[in-house]
């Protein structure tokens, strides 16, 4: 990053890198806020085990929402950092419809034959657009899905049997390790 010392600097950025193994502090307060709030996620939904596709959307979705609201010691009061990076405000009613893990069936494109209309998934976070698309879990696939329409079902025991057996495929731990890049945790 050093290359770009003097573009930050033109910006008014100042940079400030780090040496290898160096700890920067309030990076690594952001990490463990990132972890603590994945562990209180981890602990409302029904599994022992979790896909390692759940596990990055569960992060993802702390990221989302650590985003969303303006930091006290931010540069804005009002806007979040979402909101000053993308300049989009998020929407109560269109992107809190849904909590982490929780099941509902996905309204699938159709037409007038017989053929299924909606799938078992489990949403994962929003996507953030305007529109307030999610992001779910297709129980089918075990691939992320995007969609506009879902309905919120009771969670029944053959979901969370299915998401065990697709964690048990992948040799997933119980409960939520953070490894790195090296898959060291």
């Amino acid at each position: 990053f050093e290359c770009l010392r003097g573009a930050l600097l033109e910006m008014g950025v100042i940079l400030n890198t780090t040496s290898r193994d160096e700890h920067v502090g309030f990076i690594e307060r952001y990490i463990r806020v990132i972890k603590e709030r994945s562990r209180c996620s981890f602990n409302t939904v029904p599994f022992k085990k979790m896909t390692t596709r759940m596990v990055i959307e569960l992060a993802s979705r702390v990221v989302f929402w650590l985003n969303a609201f303006p930091p006290a010691d931010g540069i804005s009061k009002t806007l979040s950092p979402r909101t000053i990076v993308t300049g989009r405000v998020l929407n109560h009613d269109r992107h809190c419809q849904y909590e982490f893990g929780e099941y509902v069936q996905t309204h699938e494109e159709h037409d007038n034959s017989m053929t299924t209309r909606t799938i078992g998934a489990l949403a994962m976070r929003p996507t953030g657009n305007n529109q307030g698309s999610y992001y779910f879990l297709s129980l089918d696939s075990g691939r992320i899905i995007n969609r506009i329409r879902a309905t919120k079902m009771p969670m029944p025991n053959e979901v969370i049997d299915r998401v065990h057996r697709m964690a048990r495929q992948q040799k997933a731990n119980p409960g939520l390790e953070f490894l790195d890049r090296n898959h060291q945790p």
